[in-house]
């Protein structure tokens, strides 16, 4: 064993000891700087609070002194309150007066009056004093305020540019009253703050409420009329006395420009302040001295340290470097050295240690050649195998790559291959004339109709499927109301689920005043597809959905919870795991006849975990099924639109304007139900006579009538300049984008289309237009002479009674309008024609005739364009739609053989206005 290191005599060489010296010297810097910044810091709040203690004191001192000065004044002016009647009672009183002056050297003026204002005795240093001169000083203000107040100071003032004076008014407390009047001459005040001592270079001076200059050390700031309002409303709030709290001061600058120490104490009394200013370079001094101490002390103390530190690091740092040294040439590969350190301690046993290790690396170095010679072998014999291994891998790989690009291929084809006759093929079957086919005819084309449907739904399926799996799905966050968008699933899947004789019901009661923000599209989707499994699979009973929201539990937030429950066929246990997997199908023959594949599932699944939910099921074989759907529910990030009950609060006055008096009844009726007030005019003539003479907040106004029409009218409304313009709402039947531009241009930006609904009416009362933009209008099918579900909402909107009469307004006007159309086309007035074809479509409108609103839809469109001998053929089928229509009506109930008289039906739709 050879190279053994001696370390005892090395000093420390290295990065080591340098390190460990500042280390030290900065650990024991900090600790004495943070010692001498914390010290400093309390002697700087100590010494400000002493010298602000020391200048309140003084501010208060000589605010009691001049507060006592004026009181002192005050009550000596009771001398001459004595009675005053009588020309000895006068003489007196003179001497009386004499004697204040003798006593009270600030007083320069003296006047008494007697109860009704009138002169009794006058005394003056620098004038002639007069006894019962008499002269009237009742209309004096001073006089007037004294009498008023009992005492009365007036504002400071001056004399020969430099004297300040005040004048004090006293009322006589005897019973025939009168007035005592002195004018004080305020040099006391003035001589006070000069003989303040306030340090070396500290002032004193004497300012009122309004921040005017009273008395300073220096005249000129006083005869400037220097005003300090802003300063004396800087000072902090003072205590319940009225003082400054101890030790609260103000840094500013003073009048001159200077940093300065401030506190202020309000004069007792009166409502003068005596201001106290300190120089700051005089207040701070002591710190300024106790810093440079504590700097010099810590200089001397980081010297001393960094001696210490450099003598210390020698006996520490030379082990530690030896145990470097022999590390290095141990893992240098020389196995045979070893490392000598004799310090008693941790690092003599770590040198051992190093010395152990090198002796066991030096025995396993032959072990370890071995080894690695058998290794080597057999590492080659693995690289073999690997390689072999990796060019399967690598044409699996490119296997799959074909795959997916075929796979592409082919969702290409199906996106526009497919989807693009389809579309075309539904176009065409949309735009078929049905009501001249027969009956089988139309059952055929709705048959074609639904096949389409179908083969658009499993193309769309199929292409929500490969963007699910691809990850390019997103989601769209935004504001939603559960309860309105089930409600409007739940609309759209009725007429499937009532063609089967099944009863939908919805139950969200527990989310009715809900608003959430998330993706409704998704959740639509999601529900639809629930919907639609459940009423395939349903072939009696009833499906029911739901919706409520669960709270927030410790290992989630609150949850959306919705539940869809049918009494189908059910689920077999081994298959519910099974079947929100892709084009996996409870029941393949039932998934045959709905047109089904078996995605409807894994697409909700998906959905689901994208907007971080769940879906799950429970079912029984032969008693039904119920599908959770757990979705997270984020509060909505903007506040709802008031609602119609805090509406109804603030009943408004709606003007109703339409030619058309089964509109103009239907929305009367609407509106009334609402909680509102209404007037109703046949014409915008009669609207603008109305609203001259009463108030009206919103006008309800039809766009094409007779005479005025809508944009006229509100032009007219607007020019009027005695009233307030209530909130204008456009009414009309026609929709296109160039009527919307014409609206626009005229500035009616809320637009209530035909048939106006009552919850477009209730949207528009409740907002009263403070947004804009067109409203939803009721789609009215226009393959059925009366659209029963807007047909029955409107009946139980109005009542029986009123429905009955509109519907015998409409047939004695809707038999009035066909007239006119028929005398438009044998005259050529095209223009007639429009009009009364637009009049016929907004009374079918409002009850949901949707083959008589087609049809007089289209001859108001095409009157200016197409030949007569279409628009006569055109006139022909509205009749008969309205005849089919009426007869559908009576078929409900008779509602037309019920309803009340044509002529009572007439009078009621002339009614006055409410």
């Amino acid at each position: 064993m050879s190279g053994i290191i001696d370390a005892a005599g090395h000093g420390p060489r290295g990065a080591l000891a340098r390190k460990y010296a500042l280390f030290v010297g900065f650990a024991i810097s900090l600790a004495l700087g943070i010692n001498g910044i914390v010290g400093t810091i309390f002697a700087f709040s100590d010494q400000r609070a002493l010298v602000a203690r020391v200048q309140q004191e003084q501010a208060q001192a000589a605010a009691q002194r001049i507060s006592g000065f004026v009181g002192d004044i005050a009550r000596q002016l009771d001398w001459v309150s004595l009675s005053s009647s009588g020309a000895l009672a006068l003489e007196e009183l003179h001497l009386d007066g004499l004697r204040l002056l003798r006593l009270a050297p600030a007083i320069l003026d003296l006047r008494r009056t007697d109860a009704e204002g009138r002169e009794l005795l006058a005394l003056s240093r620098t004038d002639r004093d007069r006894i019962g001169a008499g002269t009237d000083l009742s209309s004096d203000p001073i006089v007037q305020a004294a009498l008023a107040q009992g005492t009365f100071r007036s504002g400071v003032e001056f004399r020969r540019g430099s004297e300040p004076y005040l004048l004090l008014g006293k009322r006589v407390t005897e019973t025939k009253g009168g007035v005592v009047l002195a004018t004080v001459n305020l040099t006391f005040i003035k001589e006070l703050v000069s003989q303040m001592k306030v340090g070396v270079e500290g002032r004193a001076y004497v300012v009122d409420r309004s921040g005017r200059l009273i008395a300073h050390p220096d005249l000129r700031f006083v005869l400037r009329g220097t005003n300090l309002l802003p300063l004396l409303q800087a000072y902090p709030r003072p205590d319940v006395e009225g003082a400054m709290l101890p030790g609260n001061s103000l840094s500013t600058r003073d009048i001159e420009g200077r940093a300065v120490l401030s506190v202020v104490a309000p004069v007792p009394n009166l409502d003068w302040s005596v201001i106290v200013d300190l120089p700051q370079s005089e207040a701070y001094a002591p710190i300024y001295a106790s810093i440079l101490r504590s700097l010099i002390i810590l200089a001397g103390a980081l010297l001393i340290t960094v001696i210490t530190s450099i003598l210390l690091s020698g006996r520490l740092v030379a082990p530690v470097r030896a145990l470097t040294e022999g590390a290095a040439r141990i893992g240098e590969g020389q196995l045979d050295e070893r490392i000598d350190i004799r310090t008693g301690d941790e690092l003599q046993e770590l040198g051992d240690q190093f010395n152990l290790m090198a002796a066991r690396l030096q025995e396993s170095r032959s072990i370890l050649e071995d080894k690695v010679s058998q290794r080597t072998a057999a590492l080659a014999k693995a690289l073999d195998q690997a390689s072999s291994g990796q060019r399967a891998a690598e044409q699996a790989r490119e296997l799959a790559e074909e795959a997916t690009k075929a796979k592409s291929r082919f969702l290409a084809v199906v996106g526009h291959d497919i989807r693009t006759p389809l579309s075309g093929v539904l176009g065409v079957l949309e735009i078929l004339d049905r009501k001249r086919m027969s009956q089988r005819d139309r059952r055929l084309v709705e048959m074609a109709a639904t096949s389409g449907e179908t083969l658009i739904d499993l193309a769309n399926a199929t292409l929500d499927l490969s963007r699910l799996e691809a990850g390019t799905e997103s989601l769209e966050m935004r504001d939603y109301e559960p309860g309105a968008l089930l409600a409007a699933a739940v609309a759209l899947m009725r007429p499937a689920a009532e063609r089967k004789g099944l009863a939908l019901r919805l139950d969200i009661e527990p989310v009715a005043m809900a608003r959430l923000n998330g993706d409704p599209g998704k959740i639509n989707r999601i529900v639809q597809n629930l919907l639609r499994n459940a009423i395939s699979f349903t072939d009696a009973g009833e499906i029911e959905i739901g919706a409520a929201l669960e709270p927030a539990d410790g290992a989630s937030g609150p949850m959306l919870v919705i539940a869809v429950h049918d009494t189908g066929i059910g689920i077999d246990p081994a298959m519910q795991r099974r079947i929100f997997q892709d084009f996996v199908q409870v029941d393949p023959e039932t998934g045959r006849r709905s047109g089904g594949v078996g995605l409807g599932l894994a697409i909700c699944t998906k959905l689901a975990n994208l907007m971080g939910g769940s879906i799950s099921v429970f079912s029984e074989v032969g008693v039904g099924s119920t599908f959770w759907v757990r979705l997270p529910a984020a509060a909505a990030t903007s506040v709802a639109h008031s609602s119609h009950a805090e509406t109804a609060e603030t009943p408004l006055v709606v003007l109703v304007v339409d030619d058309e008096p089964v509109t103009r009844e239907v929305a009367r009726i609407m509106i009334a139900k609402a909680g509102h007030r209404v007037l109703t005019a046949s014409s915008g003539e009669a609207a603008l006579a109305l609203l001259a003479s009463k108030r009206v907040d919103l006008v309800l106004l039809d766009m094409h009538m007779t005479g005025m029409d809508g944009i006229e009218t509100a032009a007219a409304i607007r020019a009027i300049p005695e009233i307030a313009c209530p909130t204008i709402v456009a009414l009309t039947a026609d929709v296109s984008p160039e009527t919307m531009r014409r609206l626009l241009a005229a500035g009616l930006t809320t637009i209530v289309p035909k048939p106006a609904t009552s919850a477009a009416l209730r949207q528009v009362l409740t907002r009263n237009t403070r947004g804009s933009g067109r409203l939803a209008n009721a789609n009215l099918s226009p393959d059925h002479p009366v659209d029963d579900t807007f047909l029955d909402e409107q009946a139980l909107l109005v009542g029986a009674e009123r429905m009955g009469r509109l519907v015998a307004l409409f047939q004695t006007v809707s038999g009035d309008i066909l007239e006119q159309l028929g005398r438009a086309i044998d005259q050529g007035d095209r223009k007639a024609l429009e009009r009364a074809a637009h009049q016929f479509a907004s009374s079918a409108s409002a009850l949901g005739l949707g083959q008589a609103v087609t049809i007089a839809s289209t001859i108001e469109a095409e009157a200016r364009i197409a030949s007569l001998q279409v628009m006569a053929q055109a006139v022909a089928d509205l009749a008969q739609a309205r005849g089919e229509a009426l007869a559908a009506l009576a078929l409900r109930g008779g509602t037309v053989a019920k309803g009340v008289p044509d002529d009572q039906a007439l009078r009621s739709a002339k009614m006055p206005s409410l």
